[in-house]
């Protein structure tokens, strides 16, 4: 069982190597390696939190929370939301549109509200469509459909599909995930119409159900 103090300076050692060498992929190792060892209650907790603090400022680690820190370790869903929206608005100020994939996603994935999204959706939806970034814009589209029940007719839902009909009429090609997803069979040309009509979908099937199987608490 590998207690709090040898948790932390197994951390603490990896982070000054990294810094040392400026080779920041020993951090990558140290959270997997972590994952894999048995660690005392208090030692995930701590793991838990100077990997989330890490991602913070390291954005590149995001990749790594879910699968070797949010479900392994337990993590309560109210500090993922906080690390979530933390992420969101430095990625904002930054136009770091990656990270805001990953703020995003959590939300969709441990099914939480982030902040920027409750207090104004207008705003944050026209920075995501004048960002013209497609994953970004992919999971947005994804964030208010399963917010509003997946009702593609939702108030909030509306300005996204308006956005996915007109990429779709001039610029196909480059967001077809975006264009496919947000729009009906109906609206979607050739052999993407075929593959509307066959149930054929690119979202994880656990999002579409609107569950988490995973090992991440709730409050």
């Amino acid at each position: 069982m590998v207690e709090y103090p040898q948790v932390n300076t197994f951390i603490d050692t990896a982070l000054m190597l990294a810094t040392e060498t400026g080779d920041f992929a020993i951090i990558n190792y140290a959270i997997k390696k972590l994952k894999g060892s048995k660690l005392s209650s208090n030692g995930k907790k701590l793991a838990a939190k100077r990997f989330m603090h890490m991602a913070a400022l390291y954005p590149y680690l995001l990749h790594l929370m879910e699968e070797y820190v949010f479900i392994p370790y337990g993590v309560d869903t109210s500090d993922i939301k906080v690390l979530s929206d933390t992420i969101y608005r430095d990625a904002v100020n930054l136009n770091d549109y990656e990270s805001l994939c990953y703020s995003i996603y959590f939300a969709v994935r441990f099914d939480f509200v982030l902040d920027e999204f409750e207090n104004d959706y207008i705003r944050a939806q026209n920075y995501v469509i004048r960002s013209r970034d497609c994953l970004l814009l992919i999971m947005t589209w994804i964030y208010f459909m399963k917010q509003n029940h997946w009702k593609r007719d939702a108030t909030q839902v509306k300005p996204l599909n308006r956005v996915a009909m007109e990429l779709k009429n001039t610029d196909m090609d480059r967001y077809w995930l975006f264009c496919y997803e947000a729009l009906t069979w109906g609206s979607l040309p050739g052999q993407w119409r075929s593959m509307k009509q066959a149930g054929i979908s690119f979202i994880r099937k656990e999002i579409v159900d609107d569950t988490t199987t995973t090992n991440a608490k709730s409050n």
